[in-house]
């Protein structure tokens, strides 16, 4: 019976009835670039703090409730990249695999999406606790926080979005960050990073991780 349901939603769809994606659109490096001037140009607390966000949630390819997770102590320097550890992810509940460190890098090309540049922003603003144990988004519900902030960015340029992007924001949502940043870290036009170096930064594939948030390769 499901399966004559399916096909039967599966034909609707292919003659224009419905939605044909699933879940949420995928937020392109344009979109994300043109988010990130629409955050900057509100100009107020909330919206550096959601800057930094997201910067840090897109860069480090993970879930908004990882980036929510993060503490100052998970965070150090190596070298010219600055390296963020994850103890708990949603493919892997009891901390098993092996905790390498996700790295990212300044921007100076692009300074409006630069990871480093927002979060240094974030922290001169905020007053964050300089102890060790201190998360980098305190808050009782930072997930809703930004979700909320985030929602009302699109809505507020829903239509500018819609003609450039001819995308609805209804369908788009926190995950669709993820969906297109593990994508456009593996598209280099003349040398992307390896697969495997891909699939252990945003944890796509490996250790039961899901292929679909690697759409386009």
């Amino acid at each position: 019976m499901f399966k004559g349901l399916k096909r039967k939603v599966a034909l609707e769809q292919q003659s224009g009835i419905g939605r044909i994606q699933t879940g949420k659109s995928a937020v392109s490096f344009s979109l994300y670039c043109r988010i990130n001037e629409y955050m900057l140009a509100e100009d107020t607390m909330e919206s550096i703090f959601a800057r930094a966000f997201l910067n840090m949630t897109w860069n480090l390819c993970c879930r908004a409730t990882n980036t929510c997770s993060i503490h100052l102590h998970h965070i150090e320097w190596a070298d010219d990249s600055l390296c963020v550890y994850f103890a708990h992810m949603k493919n892997d509940q009891v901390g098993d695999c092996k905790r390498d460190p996700r790295h990212i890098y300044t921007n100076p090309n692009n300074p409006i999406v630069c990871p480093v540049l927002s979060l240094a922003i974030y922290l001169s603003v905020f007053s964050i606790s300089g102890t060790k144990n201190s998360a980098l988004f305190p808050g009782s519900n930072q997930y809703k926080r930004f979700s909320k902030y985030f929602e009302m960015i699109l809505w507020k340029h829903k239509d500018k979005i819609m003609a450039e992007f001819g995308l609805d924001v209804k369908n788009i949502g926190i995950h669709s960050l993820r969906k297109d940043s593990t994508s456009f870290i593996s598209s280099g036009s003349t040398c992307a990073p390896p697969p495997p170096s891909c699939n252990q930064h945003s944890c796509s594939l490996d250790n039961g991780g899901d292929s679909r948030h690697l759409p386009q390769i």
